[in-house]
């Protein structure tokens, strides 16, 4: 499933697998619930990274800036809920 704006994600993220510090650790949801503002697909990478660009609270911004420049960050799509699909 390709991402789109107007999708839900969250953001988790990981340090990178070749540092020393990656052993034994979980992922850790950085951003819940964010929402996609626009996707670059033109734009894939070496290893088939895409540009999105999500909506986040300004609070949680130097979390969500840190978890980018200190590990790998992967974004997970939230599913609709039946209740999300009626209304």
């Amino acid at each position: 499933m390709a991402l789109a704006a107007g999708d839900i994600v969250d953001v988790w993220s990981m340090p990178r697998p070749d540092s020393a510090l990656s052993e034994g650790v979980e992922p850790a949801l950085v951003l819940p619930a964010a929402v996609v503002t626009s996707v670059a697909e033109d734009a894939i990478g070496i290893g088939g990274e895409i540009a999105v660009v999500l909506e986040v609270p300004a609070d949680v911004v130097p979390s969500v800036v840190a978890a980018t420049r200190t590990g790998v960050v992967d974004l997970v799509a939230v599913p609709a809920t039946s209740a999300e699909l009626v209304s």
